[in-house]
């Protein structure tokens, strides 16, 4: 019996509040009438008859956890979800959904002002780095060309989701950066820079710093909408304005650009960054939004005088947008023009393009890429 016994004691899981399973009747029949307890001992059996490495394991956990949410016990749904995430990740199961669900939560929290766990965020944007890696050795090595698609989706999915992340982790290191530990704030700096290594963007070409600094980027309407409209509050607590919009963020822009984000990258139109941030149309109620983009760019080494496909720098972009929009232009336009500096480098790559001269294979490779950046991106032979 002693035997029998040992066979059914399985390794404690902090997802199931720890529950050991039942080993005799008399405990089991002691939990009849406790919800949780039954729910809990369920997981645990299943897991351990079924083993961590069975795809139908996770569904169940994702579910009870869901319960969770519904009544507010955020600690005990996260715990779970969290549970159920690695174990799909140990199979090297899609989690684009999961990882979305996560975002979902965590701005629900915000919403009600449930204080989130800097760790439990960080494990997120761990998932979402470690899923986006996947995804891109996928899609450059696919199986078919049937999954190419399938594969574009997901890498989608979760570099938008990845966003929403980065934007809740810089809006929780801006309200209490002084609570958290160093090791847990360098290991987020070491993510978002393994992140900005990836190199990922959408299919249109926009990157994370992109979409960072684009007030069209589209945010998923249920929940993390609410990340986006808080403000800070003396007592430390979220508060909302429904004016806001999530995108622009400075925070996040600043803190993708400051983990090595590519300031000059270039969507298909061409359009940078700052080509980006410079049509802005809240400049007089979000000043400090736009000045900030801005400034953190050009001082990251962001080109003034980068050409898109329409053969525009982002200060042509804002000199020759409509007079409807002249009242936003102008201040963007008085910023861009304080910072214009530009080197002899530059003004020599502008002269070669300007005259179409040939300059692929007559100057060295690293500058063709630069010369590239100053014309409308037809390579010179």
């Amino acid at each position: 019996m002693e035997s029998n016994e040992a066979q059914v004691k399985s390794k404690s899981i902090k997802a199931y509040d720890n529950w050991e399973e039942c080993d005799n009747p008399e405990k089991l029949k002691s939990i009849r009438n406790d919800q949780n307890a039954i729910h809990m001992e369920s997981l645990a059996i299943r897991e351990r008859i079924l083993g961590q490495h069975n795809p139908k394991v996770p569904h169940h956990i994702i579910f009870r956890g869901a319960v969770f949410a519904d009544s507010a016990r955020f600690d005990r749904c996260i715990d779970l979800w969290l549970h159920a995430l690695y174990l799909k990740q140990l199979n090297n199961i899609s989690v684009v959904k999961d990882l979305l669900r996560f975002a979902q939560v965590f701005s629900q929290m915000i919403h009600v002002g449930v204080a989130l766990d800097f760790s439990q965020v960080l494990s997120i944007l761990e998932a979402c780095v470690t899923e986006l890696g996947r995804n891109k050795s996928k899609l450059n090595n696919p199986d078919s060309e049937e999954d190419i698609e399938q594969y574009i989706e997901e890498i989608e999915s979760n570099i938008t989701t990845t966003l929403y992340i980065l934007t809740i982790l810089t809006k929780l290191l801006t309200l209490n950066e002084s609570r958290y530990e160093e090791q847990d704030k360098n290991k987020a700096y070491q993510l978002v820079h393994k992140l900005c290594a990836l190199q990922l963007h959408l299919k249109d070409g926009q990157t994370l710093l992109h979409l960072a600094v684009n007030a069209a980027t589209l945010v998923d309407d249920f929940h993390t909408n609410h990340v986006c409209n808080f403000k800070m509050k003396r007592n430390l607590k979220f508060s909302f304005c429904s004016l806001c919009n999530i995108f622009p963020c400075a925070a996040t822009a600043k803190l993708l650009i400051c983990c090595g984000a590519d300031v000059n990258a270039m969507d298909n139109e061409r359009n940078t960054p700052l080509h980006v941030i410079v049509s802005y149309r809240e400049p007089i109620s979000d000043f400090m939004t736009l000045h900030s983009i801005i400034m953190d760019l050009i001082e990251a080494g962001a080109h003034m005088d980068t050409v898109n496909s329409n053969g525009k720098t982002p200060y042509d972009a804002v000199t020759t947008v409509t007079s409807l929009s002249y009242l936003y232009t102008g201040v963007a336009e008085i910023i861009l023009r304080t910072q214009t500096k530009l080197s002899l480098k530059c003004m020599a790559a502008k002269v070669v393009n300007a005259y179409n001269l040939s300059y692929c294979g007559n100057v060295p490779r690293s500058l063709e890429s630069f010369i590239e950046l100053h014309g409308p991106g037809f390579h010179q032979s």
